[in-house]
């Protein structure tokens, strides 16, 4: 198995003539310049004093010169002086800044390194996808799908979780229609290709409360919300399409 590294340049503190930023979390030790991660989400907590109320979508975290994509960025909010979010740690060396507000008065980090490697982790990240469709003759689908991603949203907040990190989506009532799980799984695939918000050692469930059939070749079909008899397939996915969609991502589901 492959073992890959990453270091990764943040702020300690930032200033300009009318403000600065101060780093709660990660924390350095005096004296020393890097910290070392042992979970895929590094918890950001900062200390901004700057003029005026402190406003969410004026912080940008940039990678390399550009922008993080909402992708690795998760729970961003800010609580009186303080701007917190959870970074998704991503292979390979990057540089790291946070900047807050725009033009001439923007304050901007100065680095400190972070330094992640996969192997740390002993413990694999979940992904979660719960379906529960609506029609009148199913009548608990819908509370299972919830009940389902429920419990394993109650790993998030576990001192003693399973997993790294716990990522939940829901499809459930007339949010579960046929396109919309297909997108959904689409997603699931685009993050193990392109975000690396999947990871080869994480662990992927799927779980699908509906009606379902087969047609004339036996293909299983499941049905979607929007489901109607007179165009059953546009309104339904085939089970192998699933299936073959997440086969291309090399971890276990």
């Amino acid at each position: 198995m492959k073992k890959h590294t990453l270091v990764l340049c943040l702020s300690l503190v930032a200033s300009t003539s009318w403000g600065q930023i101060k780093w709660v979390k990660p924390s350095i030790p005096r004296g020393q310049t890097f910290i070392q991660s042992e979970t895929r989400k590094l918890f950001i907590d900062a200390l901004a004093l700057t003029e005026g109320d402190l406003v969410v979508g004026d912080f940008q975290i940039l990678v390399n010169g550009s922008a993080l994509g909402e992708d690795r960025l998760e729970n961003a909010q800010v609580n009186g002086l303080n701007f917190t979010a959870d970074l998704l740690l991503e292979e390979g060396n990057q540089t790291i800044q946070i900047l807050y507000g725009a033009g001439q008065k923007a304050l901007k980090s100065e680095s400190i390194v972070v330094y992640y490697n996969y192997s740390f982790s002993s413990r694999p990240s979940i992904h979660v996808l719960a379906v529960g469709t609506d029609p009148p003759d199913l009548q608990f689908a819908t509370k299972d799908a919830c009940d389902f991603a429920n419990a394993f949203r109650g790993q998030i907040a576990t001192t003693n979780r399973l997993f790294d990190a716990v990522y939940v989506k829901t499809l459930i009532g007339p949010s579960a229609t046929a396109d919309s799980i297909r997108m959904a799984v689409d997603q699931l695939v685009d993050d193990y290709k392109n975000s690396r918000k999947v990871d080869k050692k994480d662990l992927i469930i799927l779980y699908l409360a509906s009606h379902g059939f087969t047609d004339s070749l036996d293909n299983l079909w499941i049905r979607g919300n929007d489901y109607t008899p007179t165009d059953p397939r546009q309104t339904s996915v085939r089970y192998d399409e699933i299936t073959s969609r997440l086969d291309e991502v090399q971890c276990k589901n």
